[in-house]
Order: structure tokens, then sequence, then C-alpha cells
């Protein structure tokens, strides 16, 4: 009977859930189709990045959510639609044309995108919006000496995206790669420049150095307080703020968004419709007597899943680079912490190092890699706990160094620091010199370099 009883209820649930997801879509079904704004009124140009090679000029701004809703008068985002706008100028003497999966395997056609937003309006508004639509798109090809410009119907990201666009002609093709800022989500930003004085960055020359600098830095996150070691401090990545960010975006990483009244609501919708929320906040832990510069994460297929880290700038520097410091774990599920519930964390912390590293090596980010002391060691057999005391890890207490590249590095490309070899002195007596072997006179010596 027990049984009987928990599937029962599992069906309920299930069934309520159904029911609300029919409402919000039946909600959203209904969301009115109003005049659309012209690119000037709305605004988004302000944020439009360039890039320029061999003849081929791309300006791209990707639009939020009210953005795309004053320019396409529907809620696009909240349809799982993000319009990309481009400007594309071939200086060059042959035409070229776009290769719209390389930028999003799951692109829309106009068409398509404009399917997708016909509601229960008469037939004269749906056909205005298939002309909106195709109107507004990009042309896929750019002849000689023009220029063209449009919008690309993708899948939305928030925060930050990456982009990337690759055109071909005869015998040749060109690619752009951006990451731009999306508004829409809740996010802290931190001022990098004022975290340290001059007097306060140390500027690191040489790998014996860098070794030394990061085996010294704090080995765990802690509470607010600074009275509880936490997690542990795994990682370690050298690279200027947009490289950093550009290489987490393209890895597959989605910013974390703050707590607010919002995203809490939709932390609570998450939880309670088992769907996935991809920025779903982190909680705030303390490294160098503030909270995280910023947080990353990879949701899985709901709130309870996750690879998540959290990372701060270091007052330490690598030939100019500034040296950041993070944790890395991975949420495998939920347990109870006092009246509520938290995240827990997969044990074997030491396994997530390895998959950050994994990331930017896909995106090609990775230049070089090692391992480096400094982080707490613990066994499963007497295990070290986070905030949460239930929550319990063990680590070997190495932190991985992960210096990043602004260009391309193939996976058989990435090297290794070469750290220095510990120098050793043997108290041991050398061994008395061979009389069978005669001294070299000094013409045969030979002189160091």
């Amino acid at each position: 009977m027990p049984l009987a009883k928990e599937s029962s209820a599992s069906h309920r649930f299930r069934v309520l859930r159904a029911l609300a997801i029919l409402l919000l879509l039946l909600l959203a079904a209904c969301s009115g189709f109003t005049p659309p704004l012209t690119h000037d009124e709305v605004g988004f140009m302000e944020r439009a990045a360039t890039r320029s090679q061999d003849g081929l000029s791309i300006t791209a701004v990707a639009l939020g959510s009210e953005e795309a809703r004053g320019v396409f008068g529907l809620p696009l985002i909240e349809r799982d639609i993000q319009p990309v706008w481009l400007r594309v100028e071939n200086a060059g003497d042959a035409p070229l044309t776009l290769l719209p999966l390389f930028s999003d395997a799951l692109y829309y056609t106009p068409a398509e995108a404009a399917f997708i937003n016909h509601g229960w309006f008469s037939s004269e508004t749906n056909a205005e919006i298939d002309r909106l639509f195709a109107g507004q798109a990009l042309p896929l090809i750019v002849e000689a000496g023009q220029t063209v410009e449009g919008f690309l119907y993708v899948t939305p990201d928030l925060g930050q995206k990456a982009l990337n666009f690759i055109y071909v002609g005869e015998s040749r093709s060109t690619q752009a790669s951006f990451v731009v800022p999306v508004p829409g989500l809740a996010r802290s930003l931190v001022d990098f420049d004022s975290l340290y004085g001059p007097g306060e960055i140390r500027d690191l020359q040489t790998a014996a150095e860098l070794k030394a600098a990061i085996e010294a830095l704090p080995c765990c996150v802690s509470d607010a307080d600074g009275e509880v070691e936490a997690d542990p401090l795994n990682f370690v990545a050298i690279a200027d703020p947009d490289l950093g960010l550009a290489a987490l975006i393209a890895g597959g990483w989605d910013p974390a968004e703050t707590v607010t009244q919002a995203s809490a609501l939709k932390t609570l919708g998450s939880f309670l419709f088992g769907s996935i929320y991809r920025y779903s906040p982190v909680s705030d832990l303390y490294v160098f007597g503030r909270r995280q510069d910023a947080a990353f994460q990879i949701a899985r297929d709901d709130i309870y899943e996750r690879n998540h880290l959290r990372v701060w700038l270091t007052p330490l520097r690598f030939r100019g680079t500034p040296i950041w410091l993070g944790a890395i774990s991975r949420d495998i599920g939920v347990i109870q912490s006092g009246f509520g519930t938290t995240h827990r964390i997969d044990p074997d912390v030491d396994a997530e190092r390895w998959y950050l590293a994994q990331s930017l090596a896909r995106a090609q980010a990775l230049k070089r890699f090692a391992y480096a002391g400094g982080g707490p060691v613990s066994t499963p057999e007497q295990p070290r706990s986070s905030v949460e005391p239930r929550n319990i890890f063990h680590s070997d207490g190495q932190r991985i160094v992960l210096q990043l590249s602004p260009v391309p590095v193939p996976l058989d490309e990435i090297e290794r620091f070469q750290w220095p070899e510990p120098t050793t002195i043997s108290l041991a007596p050398l061994p008395a010199p061979d009389p069978a072997i005669p001294e070299p006179d000094n013409a045969s010596r030979r002189s160091d370099p």
C-alpha cells in the first residue's frame, strides 16, 4: 500500500505540473502583437561590436528580452528565439555566403520563427508577422562590394552570448568570433581595477615564482565571517578578464544571476516543475574578505544538478596578466540543510578540475596547464566538509593552473608548465676519484654556456 500511495502522489504532481505548463503556454499564446518599434527607438545599437578580417567586416548585437519585444512586438526570448542583428560589409571582389549552422545548429528560418509566433490572431495579423520576420531577416549572401544587414534567429542566451560567423566563397573562408553582452540577467558586476592598489599587485616573472605564489594563496573558501574553511580553491586561471569570460562562454559556461526576488522566484519555479534554470544563483562564499567576483555554471536537465564555479581576482600577475583563484564543484542532488535544502556536491572534487580544463580545451582556449599545491589534503576515510557540515569531500590538495590563449590552440599543441625541479642537497660523502681515469687537461675542458 505505501508504494501505491507514493505512485498516486507522484501521478497527481505530474498532472498538476502539466496543467501549470499548459496554462503558461496558453497565456503565452494570448500575448498580444504590438506595433514594432524602429531600431533607433529600441536603442540596441549602442552595444554593437565589430570584427574585420580579409576585407570582411561584421557588426553584431544580440537582443535581450525587452529589445526583441520592442523590435518584433512579440515575446521572442520567452518563446526560445533570440534575434541577432548583423551588418556585413564585403570589401572583396567575390560574393560570400554565411553558414548559419556554424553559428547555431538549432537556428530558425524566418518562416519558422514567424510561425512559432502565430497566435489566436486574425489571418491578416499572422500574415503581417510573416512579412515582418522575412523583411527583418539577414540575407545569407553578400555580393562583392556590397553591405547587407538584418537578423539571424537563434536560440537564446542571456548575460553573455558567444557568436561565431563563418562566410565562405570560392577557395576561401573567413571567420569572426565575438562574446557580446546581453541584457536580462540580474548581476552585480565588479570593478576589477579598483580591487587592488598599485602597491598591492605583485608581477611574477618566472615559473618558479609563479608556482610558489600559487601554493601560498588561500587554501579554501570561507563563510562571510571567515570562521569556517569550506570548499577547496582548486583551480587557478591566468587570463585578462575579457579573454577569461570569452573562454568560459565558449566552453559552455553560463553566468549565474545574483540573488534577487525575481531570481528566487525562477529558482522556486525550476524546483517545483523540475525544469532547467541555466542562470540559477549560487550562494555567496568568501576569499580575500569578499564574496566571489563572478560565478558560472553548466546546468543539467533540472535545478538539482549542475557544474558550477566561483572565481576571485588575486593581487598576482604573471608577466602582466591577471591571475584568478577559483573553486569548482559538481552538484549531484539536494539534501536537507536546517529548515531548508541545499545542493549536495560530488565528494570527489578533484574530478571537476579536469572538467574545467576539458571545457576550455574544447573551446580551444587552453594554452598551458600544470598542477600545483596549496589546497587542503583529505581522504574518503577522513573527508573535509563544506559550509553545510553534511556536504563532505576529499582531495589530493592540488590545484590545476590554466593559462589561456587569445588565439585558438589545437589539442595537440596544449603545453604543460615546466615547473623547476626541487633543489636537493646530498649529505653523503663524494666517492674517491678512480686513479685509472686521468684528469683532463685545461685545453680539453668544456666551459658552461
